[in-house]
């Protein structure tokens, strides 16, 4: 059943993204975690912090003056190992 009138007749275009994608897709989220966690580093935010996600820069500031840029570089940490996991399994 098509869902628009472009759509293509075939279904492949729906294939799963492979394990290579995977792993570029979480190296790229990694890097900008990097990115935020060196802005955060050099300029860290002030509290008290406004918005949605103001309980967990509280929370981050409770580690210290630099806990938000810790944060974002752990984050960053555990994606690049996701990432490598996801780039083994393309090779398996």
């Amino acid at each position: 059943m098509k869902l628009w009138r472009g759509q293509p007749e075939h279904d492949h275009w729906r294939k799963p993204f492979t394990a290579k994608e995977k792993a570029f897709a979480w190296c790229g989220l990694s890097v900008l975690l990097a990115v935020l966690g060196a802005f955060e580093w050099l300029s860290p935010s002030q509290n008290p912090f406004s918005g949605k996600w103001a309980w967990l820069f509280t929370w981050a500031y409770a580690l210290g003056p630099r806990g938000p840029a810790l944060v974002y570089s752990t984050l960053a940490g555990l994606l690049i190992v996701t990432a490598v996991r996801a780039w083994a399994k393309n090779d398996a």
